[in-house]
């Protein structure tokens, strides 16, 4: 239902602004354009920013960050399980490939994954 659809533009670090165009309505989905954050930290800021909104909003339940960076990331990081579904060799743009592990028997699991799938390589 487009009636229920509100646009603003405000800076997401703007608390108070940002409160005032939500106006005490529900907001469910936030799209948030991060091509104005700069700097090496941007993937960190971008999740940092995406934190403190879900805190002030709490009915929050999706927030779109539009970044070709952002994006770029979502090809790295992998999830140990969808690693272990991955068939072929991934794209020079995919490396490295970035996954996350908790414990010692998720990273070891990973570790060993990524080295059955890539002989010829010295192991350490």
């Amino acid at each position: 239902d487009p009636s229920r659809v509100h646009l603003a533009l405000v800076d997401p670090w703007d608390t108070l602004a940002l409160l005032s165009a939500v106006n005490a309505r529900a907001i469910d989905v936030l799209a948030i354009d991060v091509n104005s954050l700069l700097g090496n930290d941007l993937m960190l800021t971008a999740l940092s920013l995406a934190r403190q909104l879900s805190r002030v909003l709490p009915g929050l339940r999706c927030v779109l960050l539009k970044s070709r960076s952002v994006a770029k990331v979502e090809r790295q990081l992998v999830l140990p399980e969808a690693f272990a579904a991955e068939e072929g060799p991934v794209p020079r743009a995919w490396l490295p490939r970035v996954i996350p592990a908790v414990g010692v028997k998720e990273y070891r699991a990973a570790a060993r994954s990524w080295l059955d799938r890539h002989p010829g390589r010295q192991r350490v």
